[in-house]
């Protein structure tokens, strides 16, 4: 077997590591921005959307969901999450059972929601 050259090793580590900062910095981008969900078989005179915010708050993120009926607010959900990166971005909320997880490529967040141990929900927001 064929031992690789150092230099060789060296281009690996660092293309590795330079994927690896620029997925995360895309990650990061894509935390800042508002996303919404719309139900497109609705009646078109009464809209209903849910948009999502996410605004620094310290070293933590706040979290804003809010719901709307023909521009006018209905009610909104404010929580706190932390930010983690494995192997794409995340949101992890704190106290409570909500994951969001980017995917800066289609400017989408999932909110996988763990709050009732028997129903498991999976939401889709796009970046406006």
């Amino acid at each position: 077997m064929k031992k690789e050259n150092l230099w060789k090793r060296i281009q690996i580590i660092l293309q590795v590591a330079f994927k690896y900062a620029s997925q995360h910095a895309q990650s990061l981008n894509a935390i800042k921005g508002t996303y919404h969900k719309q139900y497109p078989k609705q009646d078109p005179d009464f809209r209903y959307t849910e948009v999502l915010t996410i605004v620094p708050f310290g070293s933590l993120f706040k979290v804003i969901h809010s719901s709307y009926m023909d521009q006018e607010l209905l009610g909104e959900k404010t929580c706190l999450a932390t930010y983690g990166w494995h192997s794409n971005g995340h949101l992890i909320e704190i106290g409570g059972c909500r994951y969001w997880i980017f995917d800066p490529l289609q400017k989408t967040i999932y909110l996988e929601d763990y709050s009732d141990p028997d129903v498991k929900t999976v939401e889709v927001f796009v970046k406006i």
